[in-house]
């Protein structure tokens, strides 16, 4: 099984490399509230992780690998996709379209794109949770795709969050995994902060956690580095989306320039961080949704835009 599936995905990687397809648009989230399915990893059958670690810390360490077939990225990111629960292979297809010989495609070329440290870390995490049948949660539907991040490991570390009865935060928007290194965001994309992205009750009942008035109707902001803990910590896009505006200086990328004050449709370039978190909270009680983007893009979002 194992070999056909490294055939398969080995022909999917000559098909896809032969053509550059168009991006897909972002994704619309019409689900009323995101929710969760859950179940454990699994232990591969017949495979032993202790081959992909070695693998992969004799390339970081640059030493004679004497296994080659174990060392091939498409046999390591097979035994790591297998591991998945298969709820969630179930959710990537419905949702995404990936079966099982995409998303081991997806993973190997993972493997091939990151630091060599990054994989392995990720290798492990995978090996210990599969090994103590870790129960993780993914969303049934979620408001982000794999091409919002620069690779599906990327996006595999937003998908993968903890159980709501150990780890789920006050806003209702769930804890990821701290040691399984997450992905960098795609740039010159439109990414979207849903308000079905959380539960908008409790978030806005958290708002003066982040800003609150004083005496005269001064604006206190709890601290950027704060900020920039507690967004590291939140699942899915929507924490690395808000934890990336958690910036010192701010440039404007957009073709078209950029506005000092924010407006529906227009590329708002904000002059510190405290102005991002002004925008976020305006699109929270509004109930709208946020766009954000990172260098330039070609249509532009007729939302409240942050433009990074």
């Amino acid at each position: 099984m194992c070999r056909v599936v490294q055939l398969l995905s080995l022909l999917l990687s000559l098909v896809s490399a032969s053509f550059q397809a168009n991006p897909a648009p972002p994704r619309i989230l019409t689900a009323r509230q995101v929710t969760y399915s859950c179940g454990p990893l699994r232990q591969p059958q017949g495979f032993h992780f202790w081959h992909i670690n070695t693998c992969l810390n004799d390339i970081k360490k640059k030493k004679k690998v004497h296994n080659v077939q174990i060392c091939n990225p498409i046999v390591s990111a097979g035994i790591m996709a297998y591991a998945l629960p298969q709820g969630l292979h179930d959710m990537l297809w419905r949702e995404y379209k990936f079966d099982n010989v995409t998303i081991v495609n997806q993973m190997a070329q993972s493997l091939l794109t990151v630091p060599i440290g990054t994989s392995i870390r990720r290798a492990v995490w995978i090996r210990q949770s599969a090994k103590r049948q870790r129960i993780v949660c993914w969303p049934d539907q979620p408001d982000f795709t794999n091409e919002d991040f620069q690779e599906f490991g990327g996006a595999l570390a937003a998908l993968l969050v903890k159980p709501s009865d150990t780890a789920s935060n006050e806003t209702g928007l769930r804890r990821r995994f701290m040691s399984f290194p997450p992905g960098f965001l795609a740039r010159n994309r439109v990414h979207y902060i849903y308000k079905a992205s959380y539960n908008y009750h409790k978030v806005w009942a958290l708002h003066r956690n982040w800003r609150h008035y004083g005496l005269f109707g001064v604006s206190y902001y709890a601290s950027r580095q704060w900020m920039i803990d507690e967004f590291d910590t939140w699942g899915g896009r929507v924490g690395r989306l808000l934890l990336a505006s958690m910036r010192r200086a701010y440039e404007c990328d957009y073709h078209g320039g950029c506005v000092p004050k924010p407006n529906w449709g227009e590329a708002f370039q904000p002059a510190g961080y405290q102005n991002v978190i002004d925008l976020w909270l305006h699109s929270i009680s509004n109930r709208s949704p946020l766009a954000i983007t990172f260098g330039d893009v070609e249509t532009p979002p007729n939302t409240l835009w942050l433009s990074l």
